[in-house]
């Protein structure tokens, strides 16, 4: 008998072992799947929902800006309860507007981070949205809400002079968050003073380093958005990712000298608020320019508002100093300028408990209650912040 006979021809040999490895491999992808199928069902069943978005898309002209033509139910931010990410064309909080408002109209444009956006709340329920309802029901008034989360003074600027240009209205009020508004010209800079002179960076530093590379990273993979928008397990591996690579952004940057932004050393602070005064004096003059008129809203830090009516605390990690100068400077800045001032600290209850009922418990935003309560506070001030004036 020949060796062939005893041995298979090399060409049988050869399509055994290709039929052995196509099997194991048909036998690996299934073990996958179904442990994955498996690790999805034991989540949904175990943990809470998670279901995360895509927020942001990157402009070097302004930093960042939400995703225009969003859709989606997220669990992110507030009491981690399912709430609608919805954006406009222009990447803002739905529903669509035009660059110029309808002719006898009063557009009062609203800018700030995501205490105007609304994180959390669903759209009706973000603070603008109910201003906009109230002033509409005593004249020809409309409230946009040009908010952003994660924006500071600076991106609301950068935005105006740039893609923003055409917007125009009766009015240009910015929400001024003053838990971190201050030193968000020092972690996201878009200008910079030279001479006494504000100037414009050509590249933001939200758009470098290892968040936007992970964010890059992560939208490169194959099916990222269905994922997001379906599977329990896919959020909750995101999000121990971006948390990781959030903080050991944060360690690498004080471990090479800078500060901590939560925690900033008074020369630190001094510098990011004079930026930011600088800002507003820019952002000031666009707004009586270009829309007839400007004004400030004030937002207050929960637990610097908390301490401030005698309610224990534990150490948070951005110190109540920040915020309370912060305040106090913006306070001052707006009557130096003549600028009409929407303090919401003013309206604050008496009582911790009161105060605490504003916000989410879990989160530093405005919950339902604060942003009803802010909404109501400037729709009551914007006629005499704001005369109308159509334009």
């Amino acid at each position: 008998m020949s060796n062939s006979t005893k041995t298979g021809t090399p060409a049988t040999t050869t399509g055994s072992r290709l039929r052995a490895l196509a099997a194991k491999a048909a036998l690996f992808a299934f073990s996958f799947t179904l442990a994955l199928g498996v690790a999805e069902v034991a989540t949904r069943l175990l943990c809470r929902p998670v279901r995360g978005v895509s927020w942001y898309h990157n402009d070097p002209r302004y930093g960042v800006k939400h995703r225009p033509g969003v859709d989606r139910i997220t669990t992110e931010w507030g009491e981690r309860t399912p709430w609608r990410f919805r954006t406009n064309s222009r990447g803002f909080r739905w529903p669509e507007w035009g660059d110029a408002p309808a002719p006898g109209v009063s557009r009062v444009l609203v800018m700030g981070d995501s205490f105007t956006f609304g994180n959390a709340v669903e759209v009706e329920q973000a603070f603008p949205a109910v201003a906009d309802a109230a002033l509409r029901r005593t004249g020809a008034w409309e409230v946009i809400n040009a908010g952003v989360s994660g924006w500071g003074p600076q991106n609301a600027l950068a935005y105006l002079e740039s893609e923003g240009a055409p917007i125009r209205g009766s009015c240009l009020v910015y929400a001024f968050y003053e838990g971190n508004d201050v030193m968000d010209a020092y972690v996201h800079p878009l200008y910079e003073l030279r001479g006494g002179e504000l100037v414009h960076l050509p590249a933001p530093k939200q758009m470098e380093g290892r968040a936007a590379t992970a964010r890059s990273l992560m939208r490169a993979f194959p099916a990222y958005e269905l994922l997001l928008e379906h599977s329990q397990l896919f959020n909750m591996a995101r999000n121990l990712f971006i948390q990781r690579t959030v903080w050991q952004a944060a360690k690498d940057a004080v471990t090479a000298g800078a500060d901590d932004p939560d925690k900033p050393r008074p020369e630190t602070f001094a510098k990011s608020l004079t930026e930011t005064l600088a800002t507003l004096d820019r952002l000031a003059a666009l707004g009586r320019e270009r829309f007839g008129g400007f004004a400030l809203v004030t937002i207050p830090f929960r637990e610097a508002a908390l301490r401030g009516r005698g309610a224990p605390q534990p150490p948070e990690r951005t110190p109540e100093w920040v915020a309370v100068r912060s305040h106090e400077a913006v306070v001052d800045w707006a009557r130096a300028r003549g600028v009409p001032l929407i303090d919401m600290g003013e309206r604050l209850p008496a009582e911790p408990a009161g105060i605490k009922a504003l916000y989410f418990s879990v989160d530093f935003h405005f919950g339902v209650a604060g942003n009803r309560a802010l909404g109501e506070l400037v729709a009551e001030r914007i006629p005499g912040a704001c005369p109308a004036r159509p334009r």
